[in-house]
């Protein structure tokens, strides 16, 4: 039987107490200043006193997840969000996302920043997209913040930013300034060899930055960051770390540097470019080569620790040469715009370790043999040609999948749903979803429900063989029976 909800806790029950009671305070006390736009916090100091007096008297903790919690929720007029803000942000506050605000309220919220960000560790800006002049004050902003751990500035970033991040600010691990930046040589620079980081080295681990597929940060600029950060282990979404690893190899042939590399994207690879990265990247787990030329993917095993693959735009046939070589480590495969077949069955039997397999938009998808995936928690095949016997196959075959869902036309019935689950228990699904199934009915739905012990979604109902009656029927005894499930007719927006 799929889960019951569970009995909420008093915490989460108090806390939503708290969020409500102080929300509608705020907002009685705008309401009655009976404004159009509330400009101003001062105008209401002596109302918001006592509100100011709660909140303040908080424990740390919960002070900081009601204050994310205010911000996060955009239903939320901007001026109530931004007075929570101004009220509730002080110098014990370790972590701050602050969402998303009119250009308005910009060089304001960097004035609480500054003014009380101190002991910041993590400063998410998504929503505030400073540019010109009004970057000046993010960078003054920032030279307050000498304790931040992790700072996401994508597309604002510049060089007298960077300059700012390279002094005093050794406890850095994670920085995002990706996007369009204007960002040159001279600013990647001063990020990485500042005065003073001589006497305390740079810690950075990931730094996110460029566009994808977009060459707006050049990869020699790129190996300055190599070169200079000995702990990064991540430039982000930038797609061409190999060529930005090529200036890390003399003209001879001799390595300069080796790379704390675990992550690396790169777009049309060569060999050479390969025996680069597995000579330059010892530690590397993880790739995404985008548009790799013929011969890289069958040679993936010069990369010796690797446990995550991703493809995008290559030819099937070097797959299984791939998984023959480097398949038993792979805990991931993602397969994206693949020319040819896919064997499933040769994957089950090469990756005995695998948990995620996606496959997007795969010219044929096939299976010849039974072999088990006995680690398999997520499957994900979308737009791709899949014949109705290798989804009988891999749901027949995937002992502990978790997540099953397949964007694609499906000719199962109700009768081969109910052979499956008589021969393989799935305790472990959670979430089902086929784009189309209309030979399958209410009493598929009612299988599940009964024998799958932790499933919470299924889905998308308008595809398959219910109708309107059943599936108000069966929201009805969800409901009365408190059940932790939720039946999809569409995808949510």
């Amino acid at each position: 039987m799929s889960p019951r909800h569970p009995v909420q806790s008093l915490y989460v029950s108090s806390l939503y107490v708290v969020i409500n009671r102080i929300a509608t305070a705020i907002s009685l006390i705008h309401a009655e200043g009976n404004l159009e736009e509330w400009d101003t916090y001062e105008v209401y100091e002596e109302e918001l006193q006592s509100v100011a007096n709660y909140v303040t008297s908080l424990p740390h903790n919960i002070s900081q997840e009601l204050l994310q919690s205010f911000l996060s929720t955009e239903e939320l007029d901007v001026a109530i969000r931004f007075c929570i803000l101004k009220l509730m942000f002080h110098k014990h506050i370790k972590s701050l996302i602050i969402g998303s605000f009119p250009k308005y309220y910009y060089m304001r919220i960097l004035d609480i920043i500054g003014d009380h960000g101190r002991e910041l560790q993590i400063l998410d800006l998504r929503g505030v997209w400073v540019k010109g002049d009004e970057a000046k004050k993010l960078q003054y902003t920032l030279e307050k913040l000498p304790n931040l751990k992790e700072l996401y500035i994508p597309h604002v970033a510049s060089n007298g930013i960077l300059g700012a991040l390279g002094q005093d600010h050794g406890s850095l691990l994670v920085l995002d300034i990706s996007g369009a930046c204007s960002i040159s040589r001279e600013g990647i620079e001063m990020l990485c060899c500042a005065p003073s980081s001589s006497i305390n080295p740079s810690r950075l681990q990931v730094v996110n930055i460029g566009s994808p597929g977009q060459e707006d940060v050049s990869p020699s600029n790129v190996a300055t960051l190599l070169k200079n950060l000995p702990d990064l282990r991540s430039l982000g979404g930038y797609s061409f770390v190999g060529k930005a690893l090529l200036n890390l190899i003399s003209e001879d042939g001799e390595i300069l540097q080796e790379t704390k590399l675990q992550y690396l994207h790169d777009t049309e690879t060569e060999l050479d470019t390969l025996h680069v990265i597995g000579k330059l990247c010892p530690k590397l787990e993880s790739i995404y080569l985008d548009r790799p030329t013929y011969g890289v993917v069958g040679r993936l095993h010069l990369i010796s620790k690797l446990k995550h693959v991703k493809l995008n735009r290559f030819d099937c046939t070097e797959v299984d040469l791939m998984l023959t070589n480097c398949g038993a480590s792979l805990e991931t495969l993602e397969l994206l715009v693949g020319r040819g077949v896919v064997d499933m069955s040769s994957v089950a039997s090469h990756c005995p370790q695998l948990k995620k397999l996606i496959c997007y938009k795969i010219e044929f998808l096939a299976h010849y043999q039974q072999e088990i995936f006995p680690n398999l928690t997520k499957l994900e095949v979308l737009h791709s040609v899949i014949t109705t016997s290798c989804v009988r196959y891999l749901l027949s075959n995937s002992p502990q999948i978790e997540e099953f869902c397949i964007g694609e036309h499906v000719d199962l019935t109700d009768n081969d749903f109910a052979n499956i689950l008589g021969k393989t228990a799935l305790p472990q699904l959670r979430k089902l979803w086929f784009l189309s199934a209309t030979n399958l009915s209410r009493i598929t739905v009612e299988v599940l429900i009964v024998t799958c012990p932790s499933l919470k979604s299924i889905a998308l109902l308008s595809g398959w063989g219910l109708g309107p009656d059943d599936i108000q029927d069966l929201l009805y005894e969800i409901q009365i029976s408190n059940m932790d499930l939720a039946l999809l007719e569409f995808f949510a927006d």
